[in-house]
């Protein structure tokens, strides 16, 4: 792990500043200082199963640089228009279950630079579309995800839920039964440590716990989550 890019990270993100001095920074052992942003994540995430799992499957997929990098990217990243109340556990899960490689250079670049920037007014803005605002007034206590969290959460526990019921009916038939029942799913958020999925399709919350309620739950823990709880949408047309 080359000590330059931790040097990098110390000075965009403030929480590895409150973690580790510039003395720690050039001569501890780069061991010790990821343990120190490990320790962060494991005593301060909140509302995420499993966290030890999850922070060894960061490490797997992404590296020990890349997990310390992605918890102080969750941690630091300021609040924007779209997401006003952002969800560091949450966040960190997505990025540590995603198979995908992540860059969080520019994640990086963007809290250097905020921290840099003088605070400016908050512009009154116009009230949303009433479609927006069944959207975003979600029930208390529901963290939302934004599109990319959404997609890369849901695309984590198809392949879970997938697995899963494989072990029951076969590959073959498991992907067919999820595109019959779930191709038209998303995933809208977290709530108390569950995932909430709307269905929209021909699909049914009862149906679907009727018939592969294990498989939900099974899914959904494989990923991190103590469950999956499923609301109806609209219809396709």
């Amino acid at each position: 792990m080359p000590r330059a890019a931790l040097v990098a990270a110390w000075e965009a993100a403030p929480t590895f500043r409150r973690l580790v001095d510039v003395d720690q920074l050039h001569s501890a052992p780069v061991e010790e200082l990821a343990a120190a942003v490990e320790s962060d994540y494991l005593t301060t995430v909140t509302g995420v199963r499993n966290p030890h799992h999850i922070w060894a499957w960061a490490v797997n997929r992404h590296g020990v640089l890349g997990a310390v990098r992605g918890w102080l990217v969750a941690c630091d990243t300021p609040p924007s228009a779209e997401r006003p109340d952002r969800n560091p556990g949450g966040w960190f899960t997505t990025f540590a279950t995603s198979e995908k490689a992540w860059d969080l250079s520019r994640n990086l670049r963007q809290i250097a630079r905020a921290a840099k920037a003088a605070p400016a007014p908050v512009a009154e803005e116009e009230p949303p579309a009433a479609s927006h605002v069944a959207e975003q007034k979600l029930e208390a206590g529901l963290t939302a995800l934004d599109a990319e969290a959404s997609a890369s959460t849901l695309a984590a526990y198809r392949s879970a839920w997938i697995s899963a019921l494989s072990r029951r009916v076969g590959s073959f038939r498991a992907e067919a039964v999820w595109k019959s029942w779930l191709s038209q799913a998303e995933v809208i958020g977290v709530d108390d440590d569950r995932l909430q999925i709307r269905v929209r399709g021909k699909a049914t919350p009862g149906h679907l716990f009727q018939n592969f309620g294990d498989v939900c739950r099974i899914a959904a823990q494989a990923v991190g989550y103590d469950g999956a709880d499923f609301s109806a949408g609209l219809a396709v047309r």
